[in-house]
């Protein structure tokens, strides 16, 4: 993509951001409802509460072995509940890249605060996830979670 369509890419998402914010939302309160978590608002409300089930159903998932579609759909939804997790325990937001010379320029990310002050911590969650789900199988999202934690609480 050139630079124009990655600028214009870019203002879309600093546009769209609200929309994502709450597309982000239903679809953790989708994968609830998949997970059978009840009542399924609840993981939204509270993530750590579906932590323990959700790592259990994703340690084994074979994301090499399934169909496009339905790689994508878990993909997405575990993108939507790390990052909600995350904005939850540290009281961070969604926002959108805006540094041209950034390598994750006009990608969303997780904007956390810095644990002492100064630059708040944004977190790439759609490649953290994407690398998670590429681990060999018995992969632990407890130990994604508590790594991506470290980024904002050392």
């Amino acid at each position: 993509m050139n630079n124009i369509g990655r600028d214009r890419l870019c203002a879309e998402r600093v546009r769209d951001l609200e929309e994502w914010r709450r597309g982000m939302e239903a679809d953790v309160v989708h994968l609830a409802e998949v997970a059978e978590i009840q009542p399924p608002q609840e993981l939204l409300e509270e993530p750590r509460i579906g932590l323990a089930t959700l790592d259990s159903l994703f340690e084994h998932e074979d994301i090499e072995a399934i169909n496009h579609e339905d790689a994508t759909w878990i993909t997405s939804h575990l993108l939507a509940y790390v990052a909600i997790y995350l904005i939850k325990k540290f009281e961070g937001r969604w926002a959108v890249d805006t540094d041209r010379e950034s390598p994750t320029y006009a990608r969303y990310l997780v904007e956390l605060p810095a644990p002492y002050g100064g630059e708040s911590v944004r977190i790439d969650v759609a490649q953290e996830v994407h690398t998670f789900l590429h681990e060999p199988m018995g992969r632990s999202l407890l130990q994604l979670v508590i790594r991506l934690e470290g980024k904002v609480a050392p």
